[in-house]
């Protein structure tokens, strides 16, 4: 089953972290190519 929206959150361990500069919740109805593009600000940020 295809889902037509994905969610991103951005992960500290086993916890959401809410203080990032991406956002301060989960990150909802997004596209796969937006997804993406999250996971690549993720990727650079500093701990």
């Amino acid at each position: 089953m295809e889902y037509p929206f994905l969610l991103v959150a951005v992960m500290k361990g086993d916890s959401i972290c809410y203080s990032t500069p991406i956002t301060d919740d989960v990150i909802g109805r997004l596209t796969a190519e937006q997804v993406s593009d999250v996971m690549k600000q993720i990727q650079e940020l500093k701990d």
